[in-house]
């Protein structure tokens, strides 16, 4: 189940979609919270609740929560986006998350640079000032190449290290997070921060969006910023 927050604060248990729990927040092993605003989402080492029902994660509101509900999932299917390429990807309403994203990309499973490519990286970057255009234009692809392999190693080890690991039940968790965080996107490149909890912690999530011409929302960047212990409960404000 999963809940919106707004004002006074309903929190759905996971086992009663009408029961009102406080406790049902953190009454999950694996569950997300969505945070509210463009703020960085900072190692935080509790949750807490203000007395006008609002809950935060630190000091950031949680706009939205969830759990690894398979329910919630959208439905498999191939998406067309606007540079023409089809993509396979999880599909609720007019939120798109490409599959291999969550199942590839972010568990590292994105390709390292060859060994041909790696001595040309390292022989372009040295010499970044003189280069031609087109060797320049090179480097960058390489760049990109090697930071989508960078941030693909970094997610797996990050996830792993809270107990998120490759199985359905962590990859729907992260499905229905990206799904629920693209539905609060209101604009091209919006950052939305998600706060993924596994058995043994946190990790953050930040995720970049684009919203096409067709009202379409698709996750076009993505990367985790920490990890830490699981938060205890503060005591409201």
């Amino acid at each position: 189940m999963y809940g919106i927050i707004e004002g006074r604060a309903n929190m759905i248990s996971k086992d009663s979609s009408d029961a009102i729990s406080e406790n049902s927040i953190g009454g999950s092993t694996f569950r997300y919270y969505i945070l509210e605003g463009d703020k960085k989402a900072i190692n935080t080492k509790y949750i807490r609740r203000d007395n006008d029902g609002n809950w935060y994660y630190g000091n950031n509101r949680i706009a939205k929560f969830g759990f690894a509900d398979n329910s919630l999932l959208g439905e498999i299917e191939t998406v067309t986006l606007p540079n023409g390429s089809k993509v396979v990807a999880m599909v609720r309403g007019n939120v798109a998350v490409q599959v291999d994203k969550v199942k590839k990309f972010m568990r590292g499973h994105s390709p390292d640079l060859s060994s041909t490519e790696k001595n040309e990286f390292d022989r372009l970057s040295k010499n970044e000032k003189t280069l031609s255009k087109a060797e320049l234009a090179l480097l960058n692809k390489l760049k990109d190449l090697k930071d989508n392999f960078d941030r693909s190693i970094a997610m797996k080890n990050d996830l792993e290290a809270v107990g998120l690991f490759d199985t359905d039940e962590a990859n729907n968790l992260i499905f229905n997070a990206l799904l629920d965080a693209g539905d609060i996107a209101k604009k091209d490149g919006e950052r939305i921060r998600i706060v993924a909890v596994g058995s043994n912690g946190d990790v953050g999530l930040e995720s970049v969006w684009a919203i096409y011409q067709d009202g379409t929302r698709y996750p076009k960047y993505m990367k985790t910023v920490w990890t830490k212990g699981t938060p205890r409960r503060g005591r409201g404000e």
